[in-house]
């Protein structure tokens, strides 16, 4: 019995624990720290965001493309989201996403766009990306009294 319940388990852990290239993103992990503060940064509102493409000081580390903070849109939670910049689908550091006039993340080189960025989806909603479900990378992000504090 014990033998069935042994299998059983790594039956289940194999079957379940498997690779979905669909929810990781193929952009390189690289080391991400950043400790920035929000009124400084112009992200105290939900719907705020900012791109940092350069290192802010020694301490720091953006990961490949840089990071895009992002303040969510749900005030109950204080939610606070951040993103590598680069985009999964071209996969170079230097060819980042925007976010546009309709808080929409962007790629301006393949067209991909990544619609639940506020939301805290990195998912894609066009372009190529979409179409090999390459998702943006997504990094741990919270508020630490007045600063936001993003890491990996």
């Amino acid at each position: 019995m014990k033998k069935y319940i042994l299998l059983l388990s790594v039956v289940f852990v194999a079957l379940f624990s498997s690779c979905d290239k669909s929810l990781n993103s193929e952009i390189p992990s690289l080391p991400v720290f950043l400790d920035i503060r929000m009124d400084l940064n112009n992200l105290s509102t939900p719907g705020s965001y900012k791109a940092i493409t350069r290192k802010p000081d020694a301490s720091s580390y953006i990961g490949f493309g840089g990071v895009l903070i992002v303040r969510g849109y749900d005030v109950a939670t204080d939610a606070v989201y951040a993103y590598d910049l680069a985009c999964p689908y071209e996969k170079i550091h230097t060819t980042r996403i925007t976010v546009n006039e309709n808080n929409i993340a962007v790629c301006s080189t393949c067209g991909s766009e990544f619609n639940g960025i506020f939301w805290g989806s990195p998912a894609p909603t066009a372009g190529p990306a979409f179409n090999e479900k390459l998702y943006l990378r997504r990094y741990n992000a919270f508020i630490n009294d007045f600063n936001i504090i993003v890491n990996n």
